[in-house]
């Protein structure tokens, strides 16, 4: 589904959004892990040659090289893709939480009709009106804690990727 604000949405859509977002990050979050898997393996071959030639090793050492690079290659364009996703992500749950908060204004307005209404059966029906968009504030407010707390471990989880991939001079490439 593509983002998109979330005010006059259905609430299927609205949990559809948060759940393919999970999705989202959760198969990014798989890829870049076996990107640095990747990393870690052809860091490890690069450690472990022990000889050869001169032209050999150096031939052999080139390869190895070459296939890091190109693999972290890949986890920045796999990380790009999951920051991408995150900003997306980010700018839905702005959209939930301003929704919340129209819902807030309209429940403000809606209990000051209650108290400015003399006939009961009106105060009643205010009453009905007033608990739905409790009801519907309660599920913004749910769905946008939610997507935080996705959004939140994928970030702890890439940063703790990208800390795997750093080089020695402390940077990625």
């Amino acid at each position: 589904m593509s983002m998109r604000t979330c005010e006059r949405c259905r609430r299927g859509e609205i949990t559809e959004t948060v759940d393919t977002n999970r999705t989202s990050m959760n198969e990014n979050g798989e890829r870049l892990e076996i990107d640095v898997k990747n990393i870690e393996i052809t860091r490890e071959t690069l450690d472990q040659l022990e000889g050869g030639t001169e032209e050999g090793v150096n031939e052999v050492r080139g390869h190895i090289e070459t296939a890091e690079h190109v693999t972290e290659d890949i986890f920045e364009e796999d990380g790009d893709d999951l920051e991408e996703i995150h900003d997306k992500a980010d700018e839905f749950e702005n959209d939930l939480q301003d929704t919340s908060g129209t819902v807030e204004k309209d429940l403000e307005r809606i209990s000051d009709a209650i108290s400015s209404v003399e006939t009961r059966e009106t105060q009643e029906e205010l009453e009905r009106a007033k608990d739905s968009a409790s009801e519907d504030k309660d599920f913004l407010g749910e769905q946008s804690e939610t997507l935080n707390e996705i959004l939140q471990q994928s970030r702890l989880d890439y940063e703790a990727l990208r800390g795997r991939v750093q080089t020695k001079g402390g940077q990625t490439r």
